[in-house]
């Protein structure tokens, strides 16, 4: 596909069209206007662009009439329909779009989601790369846009990491007092307030495995909120809204021990249990992080961490800072959240330089460990620093030599790192095992004939099992309360708190069917199981059920035979069923057709048909229809909303074809239509070319456009505008021989609609119009040497007499 970035308008006779654009007189620049390109001081328009020109316009069908459309009329709607699909994507609503867009366009994905347009102008401004008061940022590429509003869209932030002189620690502690928002110009905006801060304390591993524990600040309130991830396990948990206090001043803790995750923000206590396989990859972190931000210009409070202490067995470690990380979903240097340190007090604020510097590898030599959820769990060691021939000592015991593993189903263990040529202690470290046991899994289905239905169970250490009803298998759980989620499509999710125990049932409880029955027969009744369901025009349905069993269905209708069906759906589906009944008078013959609209011959669905008067049958969705008759003539009558009564009459014989009834729409006739097209051109005298179209005598008549070009995309055509109604005709210029010309004329209405014709193709190569023009041609050249004898002639005479 070849992409035209030209922007279209002009001025004519002082009057603009197309593309607006330029700077207001009255409002300065907003902030997400800063450091644009081609920006004043004063507010730039417009921010995006749509292409709308008509005729590259869209269809639309309204009131009966087809009609392509451009501008405004065209290209907000599909604007409002792009910022749907975001908030959509977002499962949000991002309000003023604006500053996501401005965002986005100081990135490097700004040329990935718009289109800029470089060529054209609006008569006074003129098209350039990036933005430009013509048509903005450009155009969207839509799919590329709504996948970079979600990364920009995501929360960003940076953390401090520390080393603790020990090994031996089980979470972090510390004060945070806040100090006002940010005096920035660009926070005097109030639709910056959407966002929120988190600041927190963490064990943090890396970017997919962490437990961050502290307040979520926004508006003037704030909860305490714990969040784990641990790769595809996302958990949060949430306290009560508070009012921020005066002092602004908070206690931030958070612990983990075995399964036990335990914090204590802003007086707000949090607990939950979850294996945490990287907690002995974790060190502890303090950081802060902007969520449900629509840009870096969101509101940041400048906020100090101080008292920062490691925790072990209710006591303290010192700690030496680390390294500072900056994150989001977008690129590396997207966050400016940046963090300086004095006296032991760590600053988070937006834009700051640092301070100090922090390293990023670690100045002491620690043992780290991860846990395998399994029976038994695998405790795989290593130690900081990529320092690999190490002598292991598990409780006082060597590993084989190599080795750096142990086996365990829980318990609290010794562990020391040596140097293996004279076994010098290099680091110790005690580490704790959570207890694990295996259990057998038995989950059933309560819909008595799906005996294999496909279930996933997940485990609150986040590891899933995939299985199948009817069949047992084992998984791993921790002793004490385990959570364990149970889905499967088709069922409700279900959560369970169970205690850890050698055999677990569990049971899959169906969502609900929805049952909808056609029929064509009139007076038709419907049951489904013992309840019978209403309808209309032959529709029954939707009938919402619970189905455990198999379920029967009947149908029945006076004259006809009944109908009866056992079904087995499965849960959570939708059932349809079309029926039509067989008479019970055999010498009827079945007739068949179809419904279609007259103007358009697009199927017509919901209509209903009489024979002789009779109703018989209803049409169903696609516009399908059967019902039986007696041989002969047979006056069949059609009704349906929005179209003419159909009356017409039909043979009904031994082999009737598909009958095809076309309904006429209420109130729109073909002549009603606006058909607009080019009747004649002709080109003439090998520089001019006449036109002529069918005349608009209808009203809100506003004007007629002429584009001419010279490529069948029309970039770069001249135009011609006609105010006169009447007009039908009109001659061009500059159309030569072995050029080809393309012309199509627009009709704009006073009530913002557009009509276009197809182009057309003006040249001479068509031997006809080049045959005519040498015969044109030469017969003015003719009559022209005549009239030259002739006044020669008379000339001469008069100088004899």
């Amino acid at each position: 596909m070849q992409l035209f970035r030209r922007g279209g308008g002009g001025n004519i006779s002082g009057k603009t069209y197309g593309s607006g654009g330029g700077y207001s007189k009255y409002f300065s620049r907003p902030a997400y206007q800063n450091g644009v390109k081609n920006i004043t001081d004063m507010r730039g328009v417009p921010d995006v662009a749509m292409d709308a020109d008509n005729y590259t316009g869209i269809q639309v069908i309204t009131g009966g009439g087809q009609y392509q459309i451009g501008g405004t009329s065209i290209g907000a709607p599909i604007w409002s329909a792009v910022i749907a699909l975001i908030d959509s994507a977002e499962n949000s609503t991002i309000g003023n779009p604006d500053p996501l867009f401005y965002q986005i366009y100081h990135s490097s994905y700004y040329n990935r989601s718009f289109s800029p347009i470089y060529y054209g102008s609006n008569g006074y401004y003129s098209n350039s790369a990036g933005w430009n008061p013509v048509t903005g940022l450009g155009t969207p590429d839509v799919w590329q846009l709504i996948e970079t509003s979600a990364m920009f869209l995501s929360p960003y932030g940076a953390r401090l990491g520390f080393i603790p002189d020990k090994g031996n620690f089980s979470g972090l502690m510390s004060n945070l007092s806040l100090r006002g928002k940010l005096s920035d110009s660009i926070m005097t905006d109030s639709s910056y307030s959407n966002s929120s801060d988190f600041f927190y304390v963490s064990l943090y591993a890396d970017q997919n495995q962490y437990v961050e524990s502290g307040i979520v600040l926004h508006n003037g309130t704030y909860r305490a909120m714990m969040y784990l991830r641990n790769y595809e396990l996302n958990r949060t948990i949430t306290g009560p809204v508070m009012n921020i206090p005066v002092s602004k001043n908070f206690t931030l803790n958070l612990t983990a021990d075995g399964t036990d995750i335990r914090s204590w923000s802003g007086g707000i206590p949090l607990s939950m249990n979850a294996f945490l396989n990287f907690s002995g990859m974790a060190l502890p972190y303090v950081g802060e992080s902007i969520m449900g931000s629509k840009d870096n210009y969101s509101f940041v409070y400048n906020a100090t961490f101080s008292n920062t202490n490691g925790i072990y067995r209710n006591g303290s470690l010192n700690l030496t800072t680390g390294s500072l990380h900056k994150y989001s979903s977008v690129e590396n240097n997207y966050s400016d959240i940046s963090v300086s340190a004095m006296k032991g007090n760590f600053t988070f604020s937006r834009g700051l330089m640092d301070q100090n510097s922090y390293g990023t590898s670690l100045a002491r030599r620690l043992i780290m460990f991860n846990e395998t959820f399994a029976y038994p769990s695998r405790i795989s060691l290593s130690l900081s620093g990529n320092i690999t021939d190490v002598k292991w000592l598990i409780n006082g015991t060597a590993l084989n030599s190599g080795v750096n593993y142990f086996y365990s189903t829980g318990g609290s263990y010794s562990v020391e790192a040596t140097y293996p040529g004279n076994g010098t202690a290099i680091a110790y470290r005690e580490v704790n095992v959570p207890a694990v046991m295996e259990t057998a899994l038995n989950v059933n289905s309560s819909v008595s004939y799906v005996t294999s239905a496909p279930y996933l169970v997940t485990v609150d250490n986040g590891i899933s099992y995939a299985g199948k009803t009817g069949s047992r298998q084992n998984i791993v759980l921790v002793n004490g309360t385990d959570t364990i989620s149970l889905s499967s499509a088709g069922f409700n999710s279900s959560e369970y708190h169970l205690p850890a125990r050698s055999y677990i049932n569990l049971s899959l409880e169906p969502r609900i069917t929805e049952f909808r029955i056609f029929t064509f027969q009139p007076d038709s009744s419907v049951t489904v199981g013992k309840t019978e369901i209403s309808g209309m025009n032959g529709t029954f349905g939707p009938y919402p059920a619970y189905v455990r069993n198999a379920m029967n269905i009947t149908v029945s209708s006076p004259g006809y035979h009944n109908y009866s069906a056992t079904v087995r759906p499965y849960p959570g589906s939708e059932y349809n069923a079309t029926v039509s009944l067989n008479p019970l008078n055999t010498s009827l013959i079945k007739v068949s057709g179809y419904l279609f609209d007259n103007v358009f011959g697009f199927l017509v669905s919901g209509g209903i048909i009489y024979s002789d008067g009779h109703k018989v049958a209803f049409a169903n969705s696609t516009g399908y229809f059967q019902f039986y008759a007696s041989p002969g003539n047979t006056n069949i009558t059609v009704k349906s909303p929005y179209y003419e009564v159909y009356n017409g009459v039909t043979d009904i014989s031994g082999t009737v074809s598909p009958l095809k009834i076309y309904l006429n729409p209420l109130d729109v006739s073909i002549s009603s239509r606006v058909i607009l097209s080019i009747g004649r051109y002709f080109p003439f005298l090998f520089y001019f070319s006449y036109i002529s179209w069918t005349r608009y005598t209808g009203p809100d008549f506003s004007h007629y456009v002429i584009y001419v070009s010279s490529n069948p995309q029309f970039s770069g055509s001249s135009s011609i505008i006609l105010n006169k109604e009447t007009s039908s005709y009109a001659f061009l210029t500059g159309i030569t021989p072995f050029h080809d010309n393309y012309v199509i004329l627009e009709l704009y209405l006073n009530n913002s609609q557009q009509y276009t014709t197809e182009s057309v193709k003006i040249s001479y190569s068509n031997p006809f119009f080049t045959a005519a023009n040498v015969a044109i041609t030469g017969g003015l050249v003719f009559y022209l040497w005549l009239m030259i004898d002739y006044l020669y002639f008379r000339r001469k005479r008069n100088r004899i007499v």
